[in-house]
């Protein structure tokens, strides 16, 4: 591994010790915790069959460094995907989704690092590898603690989440109904070695899960069914200050403003069944809220099941609140304003609705 001289060190660190008095006497504590980066509806349509979503064997990963100290190479991420599709399927469309978070640039070697977007390059079964550099080959969602102090030194664990989504249609095939789908993520920013930094300029994000959706028709079914894809990242962070209430916020961010709105356009009428999925990154408690059209539906939906705190995701019938029309569903973190339990840091990045038309 490639070290800096002690000068540099020296030169570095008194730097650095300016720079973070300058900060804390300067700036507040800002952040942009709220709600602030509603959900987008990529996609609707129709289909014979279903809707499959699966976050695979994925788990969260230790940090994936484009200059590993211990190894001198480029860290790796593998995960198997296998959906469950019946006999009878046939491919409609097909999207992955990445999940990132604590992505920063090791520069000071300090919690005052640069943050960055993660970049990555995945191979997909094999098939297609899609990269960083060609922004035609996905769709990327971002989040900062402080939107206004990007790519700064200015605020402590600045670090951005993000969901990256490809269309791997392509490269489903659903008629294979047995099929395990292999993917590689690997961190793919340029090293660039910088004598003048404290740290040692290594790149490094985590990866919290991936998921693959897919949606299909079924041979010899005369069922339409519609479908809505919403993707996106939003970041919230809550910290209550006290225990009764009047509850006191930390950044006056409490529930109330920590939501996160997905929409449904044009849902038909004659509907017999809805079916919501969500995704949930970080969410891992009882303490949240899900809302259908600004009604409250239930308590404790990402609860880290079915797999752990630190990514859930949920499967929802929400037929009893749905209506024609415009319909839409909110994540918050939290209970209420007045209660202090909350999932402390909570994200949302997808919303995926299949309902059945009757008549």
């Amino acid at each position: 591994m490639i070290r800096k001289s002690d000068l540099s060190l020296r030169i570095g660190m008194t730097m650095l010790v300016l720079c973070a008095a300058l900060i804390l006497t300067a700036l507040p504590a800002a952040a942009n915790y709220t709600g602030d980066h509603n959900l987008t509806e990529k996609d609707s349509g129709t289909v014979t069959g279903g809707m499959d979503y699966t976050i695979g064997n994925s788990t969260y990963s230790s940090k994936i460094w484009n200059n590993n100290s211990n190894t001198g190479a480029i860290d790796h991420y593998n995960v198997e995907l296998t959906p469950d599709l019946p006999e009878g399927a046939t491919n409609v469309s097909a999207r992955l989704y990445v999940y990132w978070t604590w992505s920063y640039i090791n520069d000071l070697n300090t919690m005052y690092n640069e943050g960055t977007e993660a970049e990555m390059d995945v191979n997909f079964d094999d098939q297609y590898t899609y990269e960083f550099d060609n922004p035609a080959d996905y769709d990327s969602y971002v989040d900062w603690k402080d939107q206004s102090q990007q790519h700064t030194h200015n605020v402590y664990y600045n670090y951005p989440s993000g969901t990256y989504a490809y269309n791997v249609t392509d490269y489903v095939d659903a008629t294979d109904a047995d099929r395990t789908y292999y993917v590689n993520i690997s961190n793919s920013r340029a090293y660039v070695y910088n004598p003048l930094t404290a740290g040692n300029d290594s790149h490094s994000f985590c990866i919290q899960a991936v998921g693959l959706l897919v949606l299909y028709n079924l041979e010899g079914s005369t069922a339409t069914k519609y479908y809505w894809i919403d993707e996106g990242c939003d970041v919230t962070y809550l910290k209550a200050l006290n225990f009764t209430a009047p509850i006191n916020w930390r950044n006056n961010i409490s529930p109330s403003v920590a939501k996160t709105w997905a929409p449904f356009t044009n849902v038909p009428t004659g509907i017999s069944s809805a079916t919501l999925i969500t995704a949930a990154p970080s969410a891992g408690t009882p303490y949240n809220t899900l809302f259908v059209n600004n009604q409250e539906f239930d308590t404790g939906v990402w609860d880290g099941s079915p797999r752990d705190k630190d990514f859930s995701y949920n499967t929802t019938n929400i037929l009893a609140n749905l209506t024609s029309g415009n319909n839409s569903i909110t994540f918050m973190n939290g209970l209420d304003d007045n209660d202090y339990r909350n999932d402390t840091q909570m994200g949302a990045a997808n919303a995926f609705l299949l309902v059945n038309k009757t008549t």
